[in-house]
């Protein structure tokens, strides 16, 4: 598994353990301890396999 993938199960780990449907940066952040470049690389593996979608906050 490679690298980005790891992040995507730590995150989506921390989010079902933490009963949390939604999360921003700093939250995910504070849950695994992981540096915001591996939480923005892994958001992308997240999306593809169907566990979190794009936010449209602060798009217009």
């Amino acid at each position: 598994m490679d690298p980005n993938q790891e992040n995507a199960m730590i995150i989506l780990k921390a989010m079902v353990e933490g009963s949390r449907r939604r999360g921003n940066g700093d939250v995910i952040k504070r849950l695994t301890n992981l540096s915001f470049d591996e939480i923005n690389s892994a958001v992308p593996c997240l999306e593809d396999m169907g566990w979190c979608r794009p936010s449209l906050e602060g798009k217009s």
